[in-house]
C-alpha cells in the first residue's frame, strides 16, 4: 500500500518532471513541492532516475490494464477501438506529460520496458491474435496486424508528442483550436484505419 508521503512525492515529482524533464529536475525540487526534507526524499527513492522509473512504471501499470479490460469486451471490433482511443485520449488528457514521459523513461531505460511486457503476460500476441482474426472475418482491412497496431499507436501518439510543433505551425498555436481537433481524432482515426469512406 502506498503511503501518503509516497503519495505526495509521487504528484510533485511528476509535475516537476513535465516542466524540466528528468536531466533538468533536481531531487530537492521534488523534496520541496512535495512538502518534505531532501533526506526524506531519498529514504522512499534512492536516486532521480529510481523514482523516474517508479513514477512510469506506474503509469504503464494503470494503462495496460485498460487496454486488456477493452480487448475483452464483447464488442465489435470498430468499438473496441474507439473504446482503446477514448480511454487513450483520456488519459493523456489528464495527464499530458505522460507520452513524452513514457517515452523517454524507455529510451533512457530499455530494460523498463522488457519489464513492462512481461508484466503483461501473453497480451501483446493476444492483441496481434485479435487483429489477424478480425482481418481474417472481413471486418478490418486485411494487412500485417502489426502494422495496423502500430497505425493505430502512431496516430494516437504524435498528436500529444508532436503538440508544440504541430500547434504552433498548423494552428498558429491557438489552443482551443487544437484540443478541438484532438477531440476530432477517434473518428479520424477510425476511418483512416478502417479505411471507411
Amino acid at each position: 500500500m502506498v503511503s501518503e508521503t509516497e503519495k505526495k512525492i509521487f504528484e510533485a515529482a511528476r509535475s516537476v518532471f513535465m516542466q524540466k524533464g528528468i536531466d533538468g529536475a533536481r531531487m530537492q525540487e521534488i523534496a520541496d513541492a512535495a512538502g518534505i526534507n531532501k533526506a526524506m526524499l531519498h529514504y522512499y527513492f534512492r536516486t532521480k532516475e529510481k523514482l523516474f522509473v517508479a513514477i512510469v512504471a506506474e503509469a504503464f501499470a494503470d494503462f495496460f490494464p485498460n487496454m486488456i479490460d477493452i480487448a475483452l469486451l464483447d464488442l465489435p471490433i470498430r468499438d473496441k477501438i474507439g473504446a482503446f482511443i477514448d480511454r487513450y485520449l483520456d488519459m493523456v488528457g489528464k495527464n499530458p506529460f505522460l507520452p513524452h514521459f513514457m517515452i523517454h523513461a524507455l529510451y533512457r531505460n530499455p530494460e523498463l520496458a522488457g519489464e513492462v511486457v512481461a508484466n503483461m503476460g501473453h497480451f501483446p500476441k493476444q492483441i496481434i491474435g485479435l487483429i489477424a482474426n478480425e482481418m481474417e472475418k472481413g471486418t478490418i482491412p486485411k494487412s500485417s496486424p502489426q502494422h495496423f497496431v502500430l497505425n493505430l499507436v502512431s496516430m494516437l501518439i504524435f498528436p500529444i508528442v508532436g503538440r508544440p510543433i504541430v500547434q504552433l505551425i498548423y494552428f498558429d498555436n491557438d489552443v482551443e483550436l487544437y484540443n478541438g481537433i484532438l477531440k476530432e481524432r477517434k473518428e479520424e482515426i477510425l476511418k483512416t484505419i478502417l479505411k471507411e469512406q
